[in-house]
């Protein structure tokens, strides 16, 4: 069965707030956006070494302002999922995961097979739901994901597919 749903979301990363802290997002402005932003999703980390240092504030402001949050996390391909999974895990800490839904980042090749990048996912996805009990979502877009992934072998996961309201300049 499918659903589709346009609901209007914002993602969050380090790139959305000025690098001196100074200047920070503004969730009161968000919470009165026309349309409604129903969802936020806020990058926690990258592969096997990385915390976006915003995330923290990030996930506690969304509380604040009631809406949907989301956290992802982005995935290198060529690394261990283990070790990335790990990294996730730390950065998310006590998070309640029936509140907040998973996410895994797939937009980079990094110059991996397809078969790589399909089990190196799999693998993710695995970790977890077997952590959380819940099914992750994965986040890309259809034509990174027709190119670099076999869908039919990951687990169960939801999809969130980007749709861009403008085209991109290239």
């Amino acid at each position: 069965m499918s659903h589709e749903n346009n609901a209007f979301g914002i993602d969050l990363s380090r790139w959305n707030t000025s690098a001196d802290g100074k200047k920070k997002v503004n969730f009161d402005t968000i919470a009165q956006h026309t349309p409604k932003v129903e969802f936020i999703a806020m990058r926690a980390g990258v592969s096997w070494g990385y915390a976006d240092p915003w995330f923290p504030y990030y996930i506690s402001e969304a509380l604040r302002i009631k809406r949907v949050r989301m956290a992802y996390h982005v995935i290198f391909p060529g690394e261990n999922p283990i070790t990335q999974m790990d990294n996730f895990f730390k950065i998310l800490g006590d998070i309640d995961f029936s509140l907040v839904p998973l996410v895994l980042d797939l937009e980079l090749d990094h110059g991996q097979s397809k078969r790589r990048i399909t089990d190196t996912t799999a693998q993710a996805v695995n970790i977890i739901a077997r952590r959380t009990n819940q099914t992750p979502f994965i986040y890309s877009r259809a034509g990174w994901i027709n190119q670099f992934v076999t869908a039919s072998d990951l687990p169960p996961v939801y999809w969130w597919l980007a749709q861009y309201r403008w085209p991109w300049p290239y």
